[in-house]
């Protein structure tokens, strides 16, 4: 039954590794060849460069060296457990939504550009990441974004199913709808590692995860100016 477990958990990370390794959890193992060519092949998107101009097109047509240079790369940054600081830097692209005051902060849109390196990096670890959380049932039956085979229709859906048995009962159903504005920047990081932590996660993911959540910079451009670091 083990063997079985980890078999489905080592195909569903594209990862080969030793028999002997088996009862150890997945996220404690180096970044294994096969998860770097899946991930450029199968999970990186051509979006804009960042800092680097490095496009996602470069990294798929890798030559048999510099592949195993960004392998080796990537594993000697895995071990540190360090998250490199020229990857937590992020350009900021303001552009001003329709029939908006452009003196106003709040009238821009705005698209953050990362270094592809970093994009190809987190993917990596983020599979690994959503592996141990599903696995596990720490995510709640209630959450549907950001999460394979589930929409954010879904909701909707129930949401509908509750009202047409509330009709049919005709009993009372009450909803409440609520929406937190800025809410991926104030989540509170300290507290995202130490739930992490209670649920199990050990090894370099953990650590590498807080490190990519600390000492986060960021660099405005709006044409062809571009802000100090900040």
């Amino acid at each position: 039954m083990r063997f079985d477990l980890h078999r489905r958990i080592l195909l569903f990370l594209c990862v080969t590794i030793p028999l002997s390794h088996l009862d150890l959890p997945i996220f404690y193992f180096p970044i294994t060849e096969q998860e770097l060519i899946y991930t450029i092949n199968k999970n990186l998107k051509n979006a804009s460069p960042g800092q680097d101009n490095i496009h996602a097109t470069m990294l798929k047509n890798l030559h048999e060296n510099s592949l195993s240079y960004l392998f080796s790369l990537f594993n000697n940054i895995f071990s540190s457990n360090t998250y490199p600081l020229s990857g937590k830097t992020v350009i900021i692209l303001p552009f001003l939504t329709p029939n908006s005051d452009p003196t106003l902060p709040a009238s821009y849109r705005t698209i953050a550009l990362a270094n592809v390196l970093g994009k190809l990096f987190q993917k990596i670890l983020n599979k690994r990441l959503l592996w141990f959380l599903e696995s596990n049932n720490i995510l709640s039956l209630f959450q549907y974004g950001f999460r394979k085979d589930r929409t954010t229709t879904q909701p909707v859906l129930d949401l509908q199913n509750e009202i047409d048995q509330s009709a049919l009962t005709k009993s009372s159903l009450y909803s409440v709808f609520f929406d937190l504005q800025e809410a991926y920047p104030r989540v509170w990081r300290h507290h995202i590692c130490n739930k992490l932590f209670d649920a199990g996660l050990r090894g370099s993911l953990p650590s590498i995860l807080q490190s990519f959540l600390n000492n986060r910079t960021l660099i405005v451009r709006i044409r062809n100016s571009t802000s100090s670091l900040q």
